[in-house]
């Protein structure tokens, strides 16, 4: 069962006519993992239960059966750590998803993050370098 709409974006035809607008999709995982580092990055070992991820997800439009296969799938890949306490299922933060969430929130968040970086030379692209030789 799916709930609430999908995000909406105006494309382009091949043409370059606009388009209708079509629903945009983001996959389970990466709505998922906006949410751990929205609201649980900052709780340390906050266990969270299945069914609240799974009703979190149900908001977002993902189905129980592929909420249920993303924290299957997490778990496998390291990124959720599983506790069972009797028949229900609770997750946390893995030590290398906390790393990957804090790190994510530094590069996004950070002030001026491209200039930080920046030597004063301009970038050394083929793009840019093309670019150069046409005017």
């Amino acid at each position: 069962m799916t709930h609430g709409a999908a995000p909406v974006a105006e494309g382009t035809r091949d043409d370059g006519a606009r388009a209708w607008p079509v629903p945009v999709t983001f996959r389970p995982q990466a709505l998922l993992l906006t949410v751990l580092g929205r609201h649980v990055l900052d709780h340390g070992s906050l266990m969270v239960g299945a069914g609240t991820f799974i009703a979190v997800l149900g908001l977002l439009g993902v189905s129980e059966q592929a909420a249920r296969s993303t924290l299957t799938r997490m778990v496998r890949r390291g990124l959720l750590d599983r506790q069972q306490h009797g028949r229900r299922a609770y997750f946390t933060l893995s030590d290398r998803t906390t790393a990957l969430l804090v790190e994510g929130g530094e590069r996004i968040f950070a002030p001026a993050p491209v200039r930080q970086r920046w030597d004063g030379e301009p970038p050394d692209w083929p793009a840019l370098e093309a670019a150069r030789r046409f005017h």
